[in-house]
């Protein structure tokens, strides 16, 4: 029921809650309600239902801080503790919203500083370009349909950057694969997004556009599992696939278990790794500030010694028939192409010279690791003809 059809002090927790959650809130106060895209709501359906169990029939005019320890000790503390935060920092936003704009309290009851710390911040995992071709050729192999969306989804994940969420809503008429561009208008920080996909995921992209309905406004990716239920059928996909390196699997107060969410950080690691510029990266994947991407450079420095290069073409390994490209296995050649470019990384304040090749092109790689690659007309300085002569040879 909307505030003004109820009696200010019967309005309970819940009815705050469902106002939020149905858009409501959104359609009264369009300017003081924040991000109400589906996919933002969405998340915060588990974590809102699981307080509304505790203190959901309580008049928010009623609730104390002791109700709202009561809240947060439902929190299951197994969960990470900026999960822990961001479920907290939920509670408190359903009372500042009561508070304003529905001025049904005058202010929160909640003190400063009740919100809990995070911690220690676990260090995150992150996928090797051969275990990448490892699960998309696994799950290209069990030729059921399911199974190669969830090798497509992982793939553009990780070549791309995108946030799950936002690869889960988007459509058809959000890409332009005549052009290889793809538009992100409605996102989390709703800062909308444009960017020159990678050759191999446009090429991908086109042959999974002869099998599906490419409606304007379906959906590209149908994922098998519901959102919440991704990480975990990602790390069972990965176990399916015989990729058990133990990182990506053991949860320790250290460390935590890879996540599909963590495609994105793979995105972000192994690009930062072979020399992309930090514009490049938040081009892509909307953050906003280099403190943001920080947390990442400890790991592309270990990725860059280790010598991980970039992933294989995307097209290669899901139509390797049609694609043309040797993605068999990833071998020491295009391991050695791929540290190439990470020892001797261009320079980014200038055009980058594009590498492309075959029908669909190459990988969209920092700066190319993939095969057969021949560079663009036009391209006659002395680093362009060396890179031209490796690549041939």
């Amino acid at each position: 029921a909307a505030a003004d059809a109820v009696a200010p002090r019967a309005i309970t927790f819940r009815d705050v809650c469902t106002l939020l959650l149905s858009g409501e809130l959104a359609r009264r106060f369009p300017d003081r309600s924040g991000s109400q895209l589906p996919q933002t709501l969405g998340s915060y359906r588990a974590p809102l239902e699981r307080f509304c169990l505790v203190v959901g029939d309580i008049p928010v005019s009623k609730i104390t801080v002791d109700d709202a320890e009561r809240a947060l000790a439902s929190i299951p503390t197994e969960f990470e503790g900026s999960t822990r935060v961001r479920y907290a920092g939920l509670f408190a936003r359903i009372l500042n919203l009561a508070a304003f704009p529905l001025q049904i309290i005058g202010r929160s009851p909640l003190p400063e500083g009740w919100l809990p710390s995070a911690g220690p911040r676990r260090v995150f995992p992150f996928l090797y370009p051969e275990e990448d071709a490892t699960l998309i050729e696994c799950l290209r192999r069990r030729s059921d349909a399911s199974a190669l969306n969830r090798a497509m989804l992982y793939g553009f994940l990780g070549r791309e950057g995108l946030r799950v969420s936002e690869a889960f809503t988007l459509t058809w008429a959000d890409l332009d694969l005549s052009r290889g561009a793809i538009r992100l208008d409605k996102n989390k920080t709703r800062t909308p997004r444009r960017w020159r996909l990678g050759d191999d995921v446009v090429a991908a992209l086109r042959l999974r556009a002869e099998e599906v309905d490419t409606s304007p406004t379906e959906r590209v990716f149908r994922p098998g599992f519901m959102l919440n239920h991704a990480a975990s059928s990602f790390r069972a996909d990965l176990s399916r696939c015989d990729i058990l390196r133990q990182d990506l699997h053991e949860d320790t107060p250290e460390r935590r278990m890879i996540r599909i969410h963590d495609l994105r950080g793979t995105f972000v690691t192994l690009a930062l790794a072979a020399g992309r510029s930090e514009a490049w990266v938040m081009d892509r994947t909307g953050h906003t500030t280099s403190a943001m991407l920080s947390r990442y450079r400890s790991q592309a420095r270990h990725a860059a010694d280790i010598e991980l290069g970039w992933f294989l073409p995307l097209d290669g390994l899901l139509w390797p028939g049609q694609a043309g490209a040797s993605t068999s296995e990833f071998t020491e050649e295009t391991r050695q192409t791929a540290k190439l470019f990470t020892d001797s990384p261009p320079d980014l304040t200038s055009q980058t010279p594009r590498v492309s090749g075959g029908a669909h092109g190459s990988a969209h790689t920092p700066e190319g690791a993939g095969p057969t690659h021949t560079v663009s007309p036009g391209l006659t300085g002395p680093v362009e003809l060396a890179l031209a002569a490796a690549l041939e040879a």
